[in-house]
């Protein structure tokens, strides 16, 4: 609902021209103005707004600093994080820089080091101080060979839920989070572990995640996902976007390619004569296709919130969609567009 298509491609240069220069991460402020984390061809690391294409000492030049995976702006305090991982300690890093953006200085940083969470790190939020940390939590029954899945919402006051480090020379916290047992939000959707959180906003008291199912299982093609609202005061939760549509091809021929130990569909046939039948044993099997039946008020695959707006929510949707040719065969066509949804409506 409230739902607005807009045909047309994002664009992934970010405005960029150089050739030596490549785009790592984006995020806004408080004000809609883009930021840019980079990376040049020698590894030196800067972030710029969309007016500053010429300032590169932000990071340095002497590979003196993080090797940054995103950048994210906590829009109440204009304060910029640059995050992080350790993949052998299994320890996310966030460095806060609180006068970046307003004075385009690095003075005042501060590191944050937080231990044994299952995160993400282009999938995190920060807003007034604390870290919201979402992900699709799988356990596993071996008994009977089921997962069952969850979405977890981590929430972390980095003024008082980390202690201060008093042998680190700089101002650092840390924590380890490997006990803590974080809420589960109930969203009213089979999950899976194929599903994940692709992005994460903060709006108007509320957080907008991105769900997205968009893959392939045997013979099951999932392609769809949706906007997962949850209201931090009153822990309501709601979705839109999301379908439940199966398509699939029983009775019609198929033209199956493997992929490793799995099939994936290229298009079904409506007769014996066409030239995709690859042989009857293939052919018979039958391909559920997860996705929606059009993409008016349904999700093939969100991606990123790629834009700042008033009660409104930019979002880059690249998927499958399955369609009918004049056989009355299934086919298949990638989706990448840009969808506007109105939370006023």
């Amino acid at each position: 609902d409230g739902k607005k298509t807009e045909e047309q491609s994002p664009t992934s240069s970010f405005g960029l021209s150089t050739d030596y220069t490549v785009p790592i991460s984006f995020c806004f402020d408080r004000e809609g103005k883009l930021y840019v984390l980079k990376k040049e061809f020698d590894d030196t690391m800067w972030v710029s707004d969309t007016k500053i294409f010429s300032n590169k000492d932000n990071f340095g030049s002497n590979n003196d600093y993080p090797d940054f995976k995103s950048i994210k702006i906590d829009r109440k305090t204009n304060t910029l994080y640059g995050c992080a991982d350790d993949d052998d300690e299994q320890t996310l890093l966030i460095y806060a820089y609180p006068n970046l953006i307003s004075n385009n200085e690095l003075s005042g940083m501060i590191t944050y080091s937080i231990l044994g969470m299952s995160f993400n790190v282009s999938t995190l939020c920060f807003y007034n101080g604390k870290l919201f940390v979402p992900s699709i939590k799988t356990e596993y029954d071996y008994s009977n060979g089921t997962e069952i899945c969850n979405l977890v919402l981590a929430e972390i006051d980095l003024a008082t839920d980390l202690v201060r480090d008093q042998n680190s020379q700089s101002e650092t916290y840390t924590k380890s989070f490997q006990d803590e047992t974080f809420p589960t939000l109930n969203l009213g959707i089979e999950l899976s572990s194929g599903m994940s959180i692709t992005d994460i906003l903060y709006q108007d008291g509320c957080l907008y995640m991105l769900l997205n199912e968009c893959y392939n299982r045997g013979l099951n093609i999932h392609s769809r996902g949706a906007v997962v609202k949850y209201d931090i005061i009153t822990k309501q939760i709601n979705y839109c976007g999301w379908t439940n549509n199966i398509l699939d091809n029983n009775g019609k021929y198929v033209y199956l390619a493997s992929n490793g130990s799995s099939y994936y569909m290229l298009r079904t046939a409506a007769s014996e004569e066409s030239d995709l039948i690859l042989g009857e044993a293939d052919a018979d099997r039958v391909i559920q296709l997860y996705s929606p039946e059009n993409g008016d008020n349904a999700f093939y695959g969100p991606q990123r919130f790629v834009a700042i707006r008033p009660k409104k929510l930019v979002i880059a949707d690249d998927g499958v969609a399955f369609y009918t040719d004049t056989l009355g065969a299934y086919c298949a066509k990638n989706v990448n567009r840009i969808i506007t949804v109105d939370l006023e409506k």
